[in-house]
């Protein structure tokens, strides 16, 4: 893929840009992986609290989601509504962290703390999304959107494994500050860029009155996004359910220490920041096999998570085994869906092409959480995660489809220039 741009003074904006949302989504993770771990061994919440602790983190981006896109596409000043966001999100960090440190916190306050969380990040992820239009050069757009894909997911996995040795070292109030820290890094960074702070890309001359509110049109028609969305929504599912279940599975069911459950988790960073990093360098045009290709390994690493059990060291070697399995496709085909829609969607429509997938993706993740937590309370967390490790199997055709024919042409508008 072709470097990031080339003159100085825009190469050190994107350095800021792609240092800003690594440093913030790191933090992130670090806390997402917390709050359930802090939920279960500290504040012993039951399957239907995690269930919809897991929920409330994904419900922003329900109610949200199709308004945060079309904001995404028309704030004349993005950059500034990042670090709003960073800047709300640090005060909530700070107050969970004193929280922590009291011996007040509750489920409660995680439960306000995720739907806080969840809206800045809806809103900033579609930012960063579009805004990088105005910072790199349309023809170089794929490959530094894919850059800061892979750091974003490198980011993810890295904060998650580092979570999980402050959480046996210190304990949760340490994560929470640690992520209130990424969140203050981030916007010194965005202040830092010397690039205007505009808006990226126009609708085509002719186009301005007929800009849809969504991008649902743009998934009826067939073709690569159509599947795309039908493969993500299954995903989804699973996932919703995978998260709910991860940490009553490996604390309670598979009886591992909060040490050993640390250091599963940090285990899965070697692997998912490789896969990030190595998905850079797909070839052009593979996005969807590739995504195709990823959704078949997942459901290998979540069935190893599913099966952890025995001894100690056997349950903690099946989990981290497929935890980093899971992870790196994870990574790779984050980038792969990065390069989809850039490829697929047209500029003026980024935002809102980016929020329908994510809310419907999130109408499945809340699902699989509360029918998760639920159907574990029921019937036992081992066989609830088994299920929903092999979900995803219920897409094979559309991954047959992917798999077997041609990746259509790419269009050409990535060659043309923004307009002034």
């Amino acid at each position: 893929m072709t470097a990031p741009p080339p003159n100085p003074p825009a190469r050190k904006d994107f350095r800021r840009f792609w240092w800003a949302e690594a440093g913030s989504t790191f933090g992130t993770a670090c806390t997402a992986t917390a709050v359930s771990a802090v939920a279960v061994d500290q504040l012993h919440a039951q399957g239907w609290e995690l269930g919809l602790l897991t929920a409330c983190a994904y419900l922003p981006t329900l109610l949200l989601g199709p308004r945060a896109g079309r904001f995404a596409d028309e704030t004349p000043r993005p950059r500034r509504q990042l670090v709003r966001g960073d800047f709300l999100a640090l005060l909530f960090l700070l107050a969970t962290c004193a929280a922590a440190l009291h011996g007040s916190l509750s489920v409660a306050w995680l439960i306000l703390l995720e739907l806080a969380l969840g809206t800045v990040l809806l809103v900033g992820e579609t930012i960063y999304f579009t805004h990088l239009q105005t910072l790199v050069p349309p023809g170089e757009l794929v490959a530094a959107r894919a850059r800061l894909q892979a750091g974003t997911s490198g980011a993810t996995i890295a904060g998650s494994s580092v979570a999980g040795l402050l959480l046996a070292a210190v304990g949760g109030a340490a994560v929470f500050a640690l992520d209130a820290f990424t969140y203050l890094l981030s916007a010194l960074l965005l202040t830092g860029i010397r690039a205007p702070d505009t808006a990226g890309p126009a609708p085509p001359p002719g186009d301005t009155d007929r800009t849809p509110p969504s991008a649902r049109p743009l998934f009826t028609r067939g073709g690569p996004l159509r599947t795309t969305l039908c493969l993500l929504l299954v995903q989804a599912l699973a996932a919703g359910t995978t998260a709910a279940l991860l940490a009553p599975l490996l604390l309670r069911e598979a009886g591992l220490p909060l040490t050993l459950f640390g250091l599963a988790l940090s285990t899965t960073g070697v692997a998912g920041v490789l896969g990030a990093w190595g998905a850079t360098r797909l070839r052009p045009g593979s996005g969807p096999r590739t995504l195709a290709i990823c959704a078949l390994v997942h459901v290998i690493g979540n069935s190893l998570v599913a099966c952890a059990s025995g001894t100690p060291a056997t349950a903690l070697a099946l989990a981290a085994a497929g935890l980093m399995t899971a992870k790196g496709a994870g990574a790779v085909a984050n980038v792969a869906l990065s390069e989809v829609i850039t490829t697929h969607a047209p500029p003026h429509l980024l935002g809102r092409t980016v929020a329908f997938l994510r809310t419907s993706s999130t109408v499945c993740q809340i699902t699989g959480a509360l029918a998760g937590g639920v159907a574990a309370t029921a019937g036992g967390v081992r066989y609830v995660m088994l299920a929903a490790a092999l979900l995803p199997l219920a897409a094979l055709p559309l991954v047959a489809t992917f798999l077997t024919r041609p990746d259509p042409p790419r269009r050409p508008r990535h060659a043309r220039k923004d307009p002034a």
